[in-house]
Formats: C-alpha cells, structure tokens, sequence
C-alpha cells in the first residue's frame, strides 16, 4: 500500500512539471515580438520636438547627450568686391585645451602648508607668518587620442590666406556645416554632412564672392546630427560662429559704379538744362514783343493734296 502511494505521488508531480513546461516558453517566445511593439510605439519625443518611434527618440536622445566641446579652425581670409576666395573649416572630436583643476591645486597646497603636531610650537613661536608665491593654472591641453594620426584643425587651416580662427564647437560622429552671410555669393565644395572619426580632421570648403563692398559677418554654423531608422538626418545640437570681414573695392569697380550711375545724373542734368532752356525763349519772346519787333510765328504747312 505504501508503494502504491507513493507512485501516485510521483505522477501528480511529473504531471504538474510536464503542464508548466508550454505556457513558460510561450511567454519567452513572445518577448520579442513585445519589445518590438514598444520600440515601434510613437511617441513625442521632445529631443526634436516631434512624433517618432521610441527607438528614434532613444537613440536621437543618447546621441544628443553624448556631444561634447571638440576643437575647429576655420580662415579669414581679406576679401575684395567680386573676386572668389576659398574658405576651409577644420573639425576634430579631440576636446579643447583646459585649465587644470584648481581644486586639485588647493588641496596641494594645503597638505604642503598644514601644521602638524611636531612643529605646532615652531609655529606659534615665528614672528611673522612666511607667504609663498602662488602662479596661476596656465592651460594645458588633453592627452590626444591614443590613435589620434591627423593634422589638427588649425595645422589644416593656417596654410591658407588669412587668419586662422579657433573655437570649440559641439561634436559628435555625425557633423554638419554651413556658411552663412548676406552680401555674399557662397557655393559649397564640399557635402554638408560628414562623419568625424576619432584621431582625424575632417573639412568643409566654400567659394566666396563677395557682391558688395563694407563690413559684413559671416556666420559658420555647425551641428551635431542624429540619423534616425530610416535615413533621416535631424539637427540635435548646434554652434554658431560670426567673425567680421572688410570687404575692399577695386578702384576700377568704383570708375565702373561711377559710369554705371552715370546716366541718371545724366538724364537729371538734361531735364534741367531744358527747362532752362524753355524759360530762356518765353521770355526772349516777352522781351522782343514789349519792344514792338514782330515775332514770326512758324506756320504749318499747307497738306499737298
């Protein structure tokens, strides 16, 4: 009897493991298809403050936390009314040179001047405290990257006319670059939108004509870039950079602008010098006719028949 109840125990349990064997694989076969539905969800993702898929929105946001300050360089080259010049903008992931860390300074110096107990007396006994000289943290620059081979932007840029200007820009893997500026002709040589890689700098160029000649600002613009599932590139972070140009004109364009304008002073000249001369014969005409002198009128003539 014993073993009888025992083998029924032993069938309730194998039963029991043997039905819960499908529904706990049916449930991991179905995560998939629920990730998947809650990456396709649209939802308003406030990184580009618009409706997208949550995967976008994921991805677009980590992108947009990941920009950090890199190093450009770009040229100014002196400008002359109606002749072209090349303007190159140099871009590398590698981050701007820092100051050091003042808090790690002064804590330095702290452990060097603090009192401990075996000169706490020859402390109080000095006359007078002794002041060391501090200097200031100068700049040091980063390490660069370990595989960092290229030029650094302003290497690129200092070959070329003009000066060299250097900034700090936001960066990321995806860049993109334009040059803005009224009073200018400005045609891109190179594509907007360039990949940055780790260890290399990466240019754009522009041809520019100035139309006019003063003062103007050329604005460069930059912007870190989020590509999304289908191939759509959107603008995440971005960096405005403005520097004044003097554009200078020729003097054979100013004798240009003179003739140019020319027949307007000329067409004014002439109106004036005719109504001068119109008053000039009515009153001729007055005068010969106070004096008694006939004025002979011209007569049309007679239509020939």
């Amino acid at each position: 009897m014993y073993r009888g109840v025992l083998t029924i125990g032993l069938l309730v349990s194998l039963a029991g493991c043997t039905g819960g064997g499908p529904t706990e694989n049916a449930s991991i076969d179905s995560m998939p298809v629920t990730n998947a539905a809650v990456a396709g969800e649209m939802i308003f993702c406030r990184e580009i403050n618009r409706r997208t898929t949550r995967q976008d929105c994921d991805d677009l946001t980590d992108t947009a936390s990941q920009a950090a300050r890199g190093t450009a360089a770009f040229n100014v080259p002196p400008m002359t009314r109606g002749k072209s010049t090349m303007i190159v903008l140099a871009i590398s992931l590698e981050p701007p040179p820092v100051a050091e860390d003042a808090a790690g300074g002064a804590a330095g110096n702290f452990a060097d001047t603090a009192v401990t107990p075996e000169n706490a007396s020859a402390a109080e006994n000095a006359s007078a405290p002794v002041e060391t000289p501090t200097t200031a943290a100068m700049p040091t620059p980063r390490p660069p990257h370990p595989g960092f081979k290229g030029a650094a932007p302003a290497d690129v840029v200092k070959g070329l006319p003009g000066e060299t200007e250097q900034y700090s820009p936001l960066v990321g893997r995806d860049m993109r670059a334009e040059l803005i500026g009224q009073g200018f002709k400005i045609e891109p040589r190179s594509e907007a939108s360039q990949v940055l890689s780790p260890g290399s700098t990466t240019s754009w160029e522009w041809e520019v004509t100035p139309l006019r000649g003063s003062n103007y600002v050329l604005a460069v613009k930059t912007a870190v870039e989020g590509v999304m599932a289908n191939g759509t590139r959107v603008v995440l972070r971005s960096t405005v950079e403005t520097r004044a140009v003097n554009v200078k004109v020729a003097w054979y364009d100013r004798v240009r602008d003179g003739l140019t304008e020319a027949p307007d002073w000329i067409k004014l000249v002439t109106g004036v010098l005719i109504a001068l001369a119109a008053l000039f014969a009515a009153w001729w005409k007055l005068v010969r006719s106070a004096k008694g002198e006939k004025v002979e009128e011209a007569k049309p003539e007679a239509k020939k028949e």
